[in-house]
């Protein structure tokens, strides 16, 4: 599968937990932008906060402009604060692809795959992307990364937090 425009957005990783645990609220990124008119970006960010009892986050991954990257929704967060040990599931839309008939073109749909720990100041891990073709055909690859963490203000409430990744999510998340 061929994808022509790749546009990967941005991830934090937030995590609300007991003060043994790995930082509580935060974002981890290896998200590098270049300098100059036309800024591109890529790399990888996460964001996960507790919303009423529940672990809820997004992920977006930059290859292309530094603005407005797709995002995908966590699915299937598992967490445990004593090994610090995490994993999840999003989908997301980076481009486009060509259609299965026709000339066409229909929006890419990848699915990823992470599972690894959070320790002091970064998480490590596995990231499996899959690009998932109209007829259910998937293509995989794997990769271990490393996300810093970033400083950030965590004055947001966390039903605003949600609200305005949820808009995000709306305008640029998956298509499928």
């Amino acid at each position: 599968m061929k994808v022509t425009h790749l546009a990967f957005g941005v991830a934090a990783l937030s995590l609300l937990g007991a003060a043994s645990s790995p930082p509580p609220i935060g974002v981890w990124s290896n998200v590098q932008v270049s300098k100059g008119e036309d800024r591109h970006a890529s790399g990888i960010e996460v964001e996960i906060r507790k919303h009423n009892g529940v672990l809820v986050g997004f992920l977006s991954e930059f290859v292309g402009p530094a603005e407005d990257p797709p995002v995908g929704k966590l699915e299937s967060i598992r967490f445990d604060e004593k090994t610090g040990s995490i994993s999840f599931t999003s989908k997301l839309s980076v481009g486009v692809v060509p259609a299965a008939a026709g000339n066409a073109w229909v929006p890419s749909r990848n699915l990823y795959e992470f599972k690894g720990v959070i320790g002091s100041g970064a998480i490590k891990g596995s990231l499996r992307r899959k690009f998932v073709e109209e007829d259910g055909k998937e293509t995989a690859y794997d990769e271990s990364i490393t996300l810093k963490a970033k400083s950030t203000a965590d004055d947001e409430p966390a039903a605003e937090w949600l609200k305005r990744w949820t808009d995000v999510l709306r305008l640029r998340g998956p298509k499928w």
